[in-house]
């Protein structure tokens, strides 16, 4: 009862009901982790599995690197995109399977130190293939869609997205109405309302 109590003081709400409170409960543990957050690093995540699975790397060393990143809590800071303009520092996997690390105004070449400095890295990097995949671009897209969001902006187009990714995103969209509405946050309320009509135009 004490813990309900100190709940109901954060979220300043006073539920109406039982049914209510437990409501606000269960979507509170569903977005006790970003959901935008927890989803991208899983795609992250998925893509690397599959780059790891559908090509043939032949230096163990690279495969290393990527398994590591794949596992990493690092992962979060990665962008999945062409290198953004914002963002001069990252990995670049090369068609011959070779990766270049830009990291503080040098190009690494070598994996093994590559591998080291990724536990000491902090702050925003970008991760990019230069060769052409679909599931590359697939992600790339929803990255851009996801920096949107963050900085809350209306994204012309959804159209982009699979059908997959688009079904995702609006189950995660209606959680944050649902939790702007119980938390009576207007501003919240009406930047995702307005995201999830534009979902489905």
């Amino acid at each position: 009862m004490i813990i309900m109590t100190i709940f109901l003081k954060s979220v300043k709400i006073q539920p109406k009901s039982v049914a209510s409170l437990l409501h606000l409960i269960q979507v509170s543990i569903r977005m006790k982790d970003d959901p935008i957050l927890v989803d991208i690093v899983g795609k992250r995540q998925g893509f690397l599995k599959y780059l790891l699975f559908h090509h043939t790397i032949e230096q163990k060393e690279v495969v290393w690197v990527l398994n590591f990143l794949k596992d990493h809590e690092v992962l979060e800071h990665f962008t999945f995109s062409n290198p953004p303009a914002e963002i001069n520092e990252g990995i670049t996997l090369t068609r011959s399977h070779q990766l270049l690390f830009h990291y503080k105004d040098r190009i690494i070449t070598q994996a093994d130190v590559i591998f080291h400095l990724l536990n000491q890295v902090e702050g925003n990097y970008y991760f990019y293939i230069a060769f052409n995949e679909p599931k590359f671009s697939e992600l790339e897209r929803y990255e851009k869609i996801r920096k949107l969001i963050l900085n809350r902006q209306l994204p012309d187009d959804f159209r982009m997205l699979n059908a997959q990714d688009h079904s995702r995103l609006t189950e995660i969209i209606s959680d944050k109405i649902e939790v702007a509405l119980l938390l009576h946050d207007r501003t919240d309320f009406n930047y995702y309302s307005a995201l999830i009509n534009r979902l489905k135009e």
